[in-house]
């Protein structure tokens, strides 16, 4: 890979290395392989995969480091939202379920409550809405309602939702916009049974996203991405 070479020279290697499942770098390379051939929902698995991999302390002895942990679950969070978006890429938008930790059955992937003791803090949910509008889209309904499930499971007593657009539109327009979307997840989430208190913020386009490693990616893939409703831990 590092010579730049076809991934057909190697992908039948890496699939096998990762068929196992024991070594996180083999499942999260294979994410970046389908990430970079715009398979994101394939791309998504992998990495929810390479995350679980390295929870565990028999599977993964040594801890990675921080930024490995965080470059993973932001992979992650990008594929997933990539995947609920159409983007010119060939396949439709799809929802994208959280892996669960084998060890207990809990929603894990990038909702884990804690990877080897580093916490999620921003968590890009991939809930998308109708153009221009606070309605979820039926990918985005379902992601809201995996994402009822998730803080149903982990209980938290305050959450807060932030809503993001992308640069176009006007500023004034965006910060409406992103703001009405954040309360449009909160509604859903306590009319099915979310009791948390929540705070719902609205950014606009004034926080993109911070994307590592945007080769490969078409300006419409960054404005999806930047489209988003963040869970922010405390």
């Amino acid at each position: 890979m590092a010579r730049g070479r076809p991934a057909s020279d190697y992908e039948r290697l890496l699939t096998a290395s990762d068929s196992v499942h024991v070594l996180w770098q083999a499942a999260a390379t294979l994410g970046d392989v389908r990430f970079g051939e715009r398979r994101f929902a394939e791309a998504a698995i992998a990495f929810d995969r390479a995350i679980e991999i390295l929870k565990n302390p028999s599977l993964t002895p040594t801890p990675p480091s921080t930024f490995d942990v965080n470059s993973v679950l932001q992979r992650a969070a990008q594929a997933r939202i990539l995947a609920a978006n159409s983007t010119g890429g060939g396949e439709p938008p799809k929802f994208v379920k959280a892996a669960r930790d084998d060890r207990d059955g809990t929603v894990g992937g990038m909702y884990s409550p804690s990877v080897r003791g580093i916490v999620p803090q921003n968590i890009p949910i991939p809930i998308t809405f109708e153009y221009g509008k606070a309605v979820f889209t039926p990918v985005g309904e379902e992601a809201a309602r995996e994402l009822a499930g998730v803080l149903k499971e982990q209980h938290p007593s305050r959450i807060t939702l932030v809503g993001h657009t992308d640069s176009r539109g006007a500023t004034e327009y965006n910060g409406t916009l992103s703001r009405e979307r954040a309360e449009a997840v909160a509604r859903f989430l306590h009319d099915n049974g979310v009791t948390a208190a929540v705070e719902t913020l609205g950014k606009g386009a004034s926080e993109p996203l911070k994307i590592q490693d945007t080769s490969g990616l078409t300006q419409d893939d960054l404005y999806a991405l930047n489209r988003r409703v963040e869970w922010r831990r405390p």
